[in-house]
């Protein structure tokens, strides 16, 4: 759906400062149809790549190619993406219904697909009691929500969004995952932004990682546990009355179990287990 080419983008400081490189050289594909979780470190480059997807900033080096069915002309692509950046600032005197009407009309969406929108999701995303308040007044996490809100009743082919968890309460949290599940359901396509693998690892099908700029990893969660996961064995048995527990890896299972079972303690059970993958994630290289 959107391909990401050679891309770099450094920051020239000032005369006696060194340029700092954001992005170097990073190449991509965000699939069609898929929630796709992108990871990286505070500072990683995650932002910077997203507000050079947005065109707020132009890229130093490389391209950025939008598919055919978001449109021909910049503006037909922009009106088929939906952004959410990560600290959204909106008009504070517009009420939260003002803001969709205001938003959706510039979309070209039609006051019935907008009410529909509104009634379908507003609840869901408990901002419903507080659409008739001016947005000055929402905390945070309520400016979130009627960001999102916003870009689903908008109803783009593509969302594009930069940490939109952080600030939700865990219910909060829940909901708008279940909702990125529902669109994913509809074939839209998101690609978010997190530093926080649990988040992706519970909603994405594939994930991009980078680090200082740089790409680490680009596939699905499944893979990159085989391939970077060690799957250690955890041996539980009882000795003297107590339950002990001898960690191993795969290759010395047999002669750990020999070993036990030889001094005439019982095997309680024994279970595979896996790396966590917050740590095969950074501590990719």
């Amino acid at each position: 759906m959107i391909r990401i080419d050679k891309l770099t983008k450094t920051f020239d400081k000032d005369l006696l400062t060194q340029p700092v490189t954001a992005l170097n050289n990073l190449s991509f594909t965000i699939p069609e149809g898929k929630i796709t979780g992108f990871l990286g470190r505070n500072g990683a480059g995650k932002t910077t790549l997203i507000k050079v997807m947005m065109d707020f900033i132009r890229a130093t080096s490389g391209q950025i190619h939008f598919d055919k069915k978001l449109g021909k002309s910049k503006k037909e692509i922009f009106k088929n993406i939906g952004y959410l950046p990560e600290r959204p600032s909106f008009y504070p005197y517009l009420t939260g219904n003002e803001f969709l009407y205001f938003i959706s009309e510039l979309s070209g969406k039609k006051r019935q697909d907008i009410l529909l929108g509104i009634k379908k999701y507003a609840e869901r995303l408990r901002i419903h009691e507080a659409l008739n308040r001016k947005i000055g007044t929402y905390s945070k996490g309520m400016v979130q929500r009627i960001g999102f809100l916003t870009n689903i009743v908008c109803d783009p082919l593509v969302y594009i969004l930069d940490e939109p968890l952080s600030g939700l309460d865990p219910i909060g949290r829940k909901e708008y995952k279940d909702i990125l599940r529902d669109l994913r359901a509809q074939n839209k396509t998101i690609f978010f932004s997190s530093h926080i693998v649990s988040d992706v690892e519970e909603i994405s099908e594939h994930i991009i990682l980078i680090d200082k700029g740089q790409l680490l990893y680009d596939g699905s969660l499944k893979k990159l546990r085989e391939k970077k996961g060690t799957d250690n064995v955890s041996i539980s048995f009882w000795k003297d009355g107590e339950m002990k527990i001898v960690d191993c890896t795969q290759g010395e299972v047999k002669e750990k179990l020999k070993v036990i079972i030889s001094s005439g303690f019982e095997i309680y059970e024994v279970t595979r287990a896996q790396q966590k993958l917050e740590e095969i994630v950074y501590n990719l290289k």
